[in-house]
């Protein structure tokens, strides 16, 4: 996907948003929504945006559990500022409904930071005085 201006011969015409779109009813086990990407990108469902966390690499995760069950239109959207012709598109792939849920980045960073201070206490030798 690739934003740009609505006529490509006209640089001031109005800047359009690319996005690809699918309504469907999302299976009643769905947690999360998973896929791959690069570059910008926002994902809505039913207009509501998606918190999309990076799960590593270009793997990203959100939350769509409040949709389970639901018809629902998802819609990824490329997000690049309006007027910068230079971005890369946004490519998109293996968009995946699933049962599991995403950890929350909060979670993840309290783990890393408790693992961290774990190891540094571990390390520091013990002063008998």
């Amino acid at each position: 996907m690739h934003s740009g201006c609505q006529n490509n011969q006209d640089l001031s015409s109005p800047w359009v948003d690319a996005f690809i779109s699918q309504t469907a009813v999302v299976p009643a086990d769905t947690l999360s929504l998973r896929l791959l990407a690069q570059g910008p990108f926002t994902v809505f469902a039913n207009g509501t945006p998606i918190s999309m966390s990076s799960l590593g690499g270009n793997q990203y995760g959100g939350d769509l559990s409040a949709f389970a069950g639901a018809l629902t239109e998802l819609k990824l959207v490329n997000v690049s500022a309006p007027g910068n012709l230079n971005v890369p598109p946004t490519i998109v792939d293996n968009i995946t409904l699933s049962p599991t849920a995403v950890p929350e980045p909060g979670t993840i960073t309290f783990l890393a930071l408790g693992l961290a201070a774990y190891f540094g206490l571990k390390r520091r030798p013990v002063r008998r005085g």
